[in-house]
């Protein structure tokens, strides 16, 4: 990211080919301080609440699927 605003970001855990496609968006950036290939940073003010929490729902199935 350019520049020095600050930006709410959301990191949410992806499977790598999702987060392939997305960073071609520009509202979609590696997982900032994460693995970059699992994780991706959504720029909230430049997504739907729909589409934030539609992937935050899969972060969290994908975060806790091994540990039931």
């Amino acid at each position: 990211m350019a520049g020095t605003d600050e930006a709410d970001v959301l990191d949410v855990k992806i499977d790598p080919e999702l987060g392939s496609i997305l960073w071609e968006q520009a509202a979609y950036l590696p997982g900032y301080h994460m693995n970059k290939e699992h994780w991706l940073a959504i720029l909230l003010d430049q997504v739907t609440d729909k589409e934030a929490l539609q992937l935050l729902d899969g972060s969290y199935h994908l975060v806790t699927k091994g540990n039931a």
